[in-house]
């Protein structure tokens, strides 16, 4: 994968620029909304192939990416819809005055997506705007890098315009995205702290348009009339989903029954998720790799901390290729992480 420079990414918001004029708020709204649904249908029919880019991507089992590229066609469908949908109010204000609203297009809009998720992240940040009639410089993450641009590929072939969306990579063009000044995006969707900061302290002199998307691990709780094997049974799936690597994992668990959900059968350690039997690109595997080295690197001294607090609270050896097996750490055994 080639890293675009800041050169690549200004080209990419020059190329923006030139196609915003035919695809603004003058343009016929079915300019939009026809080649989105056909985008949404190719995306559909190359199921497979977006599948297994996404699985060399990050590591996610490709039972997993299979319905990811589903769900995202399913959003670019929906903002197709939108596209002929969007208007603005009449707001009886003042009587006698007429006071109305209208929706126009922003112009170029920048989106700098995660890893956890890249086909969803992609959809979810691209054709909103695009359907609102702006143009995207969309850059994924560094650690999955490769479905943005297939699914830009697949936009062009289904009639829309080359040039309304870019994809740049690499460092670099995370921080030229993050330069909001001159003819620089209008908005942004980063996919980092940092990034996020940055982004939204630059945005502040010229009162651009923000969009963060935080995340972080959850807690479940569950009542005392609660069914705690229903409610393990959800938590379980909310902690191993997506090998881990959810934006909103519950990680801790909290109950105000009598019972702990440790007692209820057939427990945490038993619910966790088995690697399955084949390898990622087969439907049994359903516990992916790590995204990445420091991704792995974190989750291990996690482990390694535990264990060595709590001798034998995990005594799984590391897979190979950053696969680490699924564990379940559980009180009074293991103390809090």
């Amino acid at each position: 994968m080639v890293e675009s420079t800041e050169q690549d990414v200004d080209d990419a918001v020059a190329s923006c620029d030139r196609r915003f004029p035919g695809c603004g708020a003058g343009s016929p709204r079915r300019s939009r909304r026809r080649p989105m649904w056909r985008w949404a249908d190719l995306i559909t029919a190359h199921v497979d192939e977006l599948a297994v880019l996404d699985s060399t991507n990050m590591g996610k089992p490709v039972r997993d990416t299979a319905i990811e590229a589903g769900f995202a066609a399913r959003v670019i469908r929906y903002w197709a819809g939108m596209a002929g949908k969007i208007s603005g109010e009449q707001i009886p204000a003042i009587p006698g005055h007429l006071n109305y609203t209208l929706r126009e297009p922003v112009g170029v809009c920048a989106a700098i997506t995660p890893w956890n998720g890249p086909m969803a992240a992609f959809a979810l940040s691209v054709a909103p705007p695009v359907a609102c009639g702006n143009a995207v410089v969309a850059k994924p993450s560094e650690l999955a890098p490769l479905s943005g641009g297939r699914f830009a590929e697949l936009a062009v072939e289904a009639g829309l315009p080359p040039g309304l969306i870019n994809v740049v990579h690499g460092g670099a063009a995370r921080g030229a995205c993050s330069r909001i000044t001159g003819e620089s995006p209008e908005s942004f969707s980063p996919a980092s702290v940092e990034t996020g900061r940055h982004i939204a302290s630059a945005a502040a002199g010229s009162f651009k348009k923000v969009a963060l998307d935080w995340a972080g691990s959850r807690r479940t709780s569950s009542s005392t009339d609660a069914d705690l094997d229903s409610a393990l049974r959800g938590s379980v799936w909310g902690v191993f989903s997506n090998s881990g690597h959810g934006v909103a994992s519950p990680a801790r668990g909290c109950s105000s029954s009598d019972r702990s959900p440790t007692s209820s059968s057939p427990g945490w350690p038993r619910r966790a998720p088995r690697s399955g039997s084949g390898t990622r690109w087969t439907i049994e595997r359903i516990w992916g790799r790590s995204a990445g080295l420091r991704q792995y690197n974190r989750v291990i001294n996690y482990l390694t901390s535990a264990g060595a607090r709590a001798p034998g609270c995990w005594r799984a050896a590391v897979g190979p290729s950053r696969w680490v097996p699924s564990a379940a750490l559980s009180p009074p055994r293991c103390s809090p992480m």
